[in-house]
């Protein structure tokens, strides 16, 4: 439990640092236009689920380290992680397909050509 306690940490710590960096210490016009990438917005709900699966492991932990039983029914918080979950499983790979179908295009030859990159 520990060690993924500490994976939980390193993912949560490296994710809500990297978007600190990125919208506080950059400079104002790009931190603004940034929101509208899908991509970005997908990134914070990486880390919205970070901080939501890193709290509810430290509760668990915490838990187990008092004593208490592990084995009860699923709470709220449980079922708001699960949730989570898998809205961000399920958004990664639409945003990699849709940024390779649709928004990848050679500027220098043809233009956009959608589809071309999916296959």
């Amino acid at each position: 439990m520990t060690g993924y306690l500490l994976y939980r940490f390193t993912m949560f710590a490296f994710n809500v640092g990297n978007t600190i960096w990125f919208y506080i210490w950059r400079e104002p016009e790009t931190r603004v236009y940034t929101l509208i990438y899908l991509t970005m917005q997908g990134i914070l709900f990486l880390t919205f689920h970070d901080i939501v699966q890193f709290t509810l492991v430290t509760v668990e932990y915490v838990k187990q380290r008092k004593g208490r039983d592990l084995n009860e029914k699923m709470t709220w918080g449980h079922k708001f992680a699960w949730i989570v979950s898998n809205i961000n499983c399920t958004l990664a790979p639409f945003i990699t397909v849709f940024y390779w179908s649709f928004l990848d295009w050679d500027r220098d030859k043809d233009g956009w050509t959608p589809g071309v990159n999916t296959f």
